[in-house]
């Protein structure tokens, strides 16, 4: 029986050198992927796809039992018309979301896995400086806060940490190595504080090594610098968010450190006591240096580093094996005509086709209106 049968949304048809056919589809129910048709009825494929395309009409697919191939066994025109889904799922002049205002400068937000589900489903909003966290539900474009634990403005923070300075950072962890991004991390640069948050149908609570304000920084690294940033990273390319990389951009400082219920040792160090070397030929040494997770080879894993110098047009992508990292890409000039020339260019890792593959670039430059997303870097 197959893994799926039925119709399809479709939006792009490429006849491939290999003579293989690429289509863009989007299965009832589930996210857009690219499916490929074998030469011996490309032909065809590719007509039923074009013809579905400047129809608007849906295709009739099948998809085989192994989750990891991608051919079509099956392709035929439909008569059902296609409805384009919307360009824009959730839009608000000047509300902000789900009764949070977002008013303050420092507001920010990232996506978390509040239900140990394996999908990002819900949103964690906050406010540095003022205690204030809100954990928003999506019910089909409508978001309502979760409380708990969500507090107002001033607020309480979560979980015992008070989200009281406005150096406060936070993003979602995969502490248990499941796949999961279910817990919170919150750090303070330059204080050594760094907490890790589990939650239990809403109530949040300290896992170690969290320590307090002033605290012991993590793994030997101090955390006592305000330059230090920290994320979540698939070191061992498992496919799991479970180690973190810190690094302090100006100094070429950079480590990443394995997690081992609860206890923290580097797998990869350089600097502290003093400057680093940066990692894989990048020197990290100017203060403008930034670095994020991201999945070059297109397969669902930020095993990937992209470190980028917003100004001076350097970025480069590093490949990690065993702890030897190495460029996969690098450019003094931008990339794919981006030029990165201006200090407030800023980039991260995006899922455009939604496939579950952070393999998209979106660089924008905030104050101009510009913005750009690039398609996938490997060949």
């Amino acid at each position: 029986m197959a893994r799926f049968e039925g119709l399809a949304s479709i939006r792009r048809a490429l006849s491939m050198p290999n003579g293989n056919v690429q289509l863009d589809i989007k299965p009832d129910g589930l996210n857009w992927q690219w499916s490929s048709v074998p030469p011996d009825r490309a032909r065809q494929a590719l007509a039923c796809g074009l013809a579905a395309i400047s129809g608007g009409w849906k295709l009739y697919v099948s998809l085989p039992d192994d989750p990891a191939s991608d051919v079509l066994e099956i392709v035929g025109l439909s008569k059902t018309p296609d409805r384009p889904e919307p360009t824009v799922l959730y839009k608000t002049p000047d509300a902000g979301i789900g009764e949070y205002n977002l008013l303050s400068p420092v507001d920010d937000v990232f996506a978390f896995d509040y239900n140990s589900s394996g999908k990002l489903d819900h949103l964690v909003l906050y406010r540095p400086g003022t205690g204030t966290i809100w954990i928003l539900r999506n019910d089909a474009g409508t978001f309502s806060a979760l409380r708990p634990p969500s507090t107002g403005d001033p607020g309480v923070g979560i979980g015992g940490f008070n989200l009281a300075s406005p150096a406060d950072l936070a993003f979602a962890f995969d502490y248990n190595s499941r796949g999961r991004l279910d817990h919170l991390v919150f750090y303070r640069p330059g204080t050594g504080t760094i907490w890790f948050l589990r939650n239990d149908a809403g109530t949040f609570s300290p896992l170690p090594p969290s320590t307090g304000d002033p605290g012991v920084g993590i793994g030997q690294y101090p955390l006592d610098n305000l330059a230090d940033r920290a994320f979540a990273f698939d070191y061992n390319s498992s496919g799991k968010l479970d180690h973190l990389v810190l690094y302090r951009p100006g100094t070429g400082i950079i480590w990443i450190l394995r997690n081992n219920a609860g206890t923290f040792t580097p797998v990869y160090r350089t600097g502290i006591p003093g400057n680093g070397a940066g990692i894989g030929f990048y020197d990290l040494i100017d203060p403008d240096d930034r670095v994020f997770a991201f999945d070059y080879n297109n397969v669902g894993k930020l095993d990937h580093l992209v470190l980028y110098r917003p100004g001076q047009g350097n970025i480069w992508i590093l490949r990690n094996n065993a702890g030897t990292f190495t460029p996969v890409f690098q450019s003094d000039k931008g990339i794919l005509g981006y030029d990165l020339a201006d200090r407030r260019d800023r980039a991260l890792a995006f899922d455009y086709n939604s496939n579950g593959r952070l393999d998209n670039l979106v660089l924008y430059r905030p104050g101009t209106g510009k913005s750009w997303i690039l398609n996938t870097l490997k060949e």
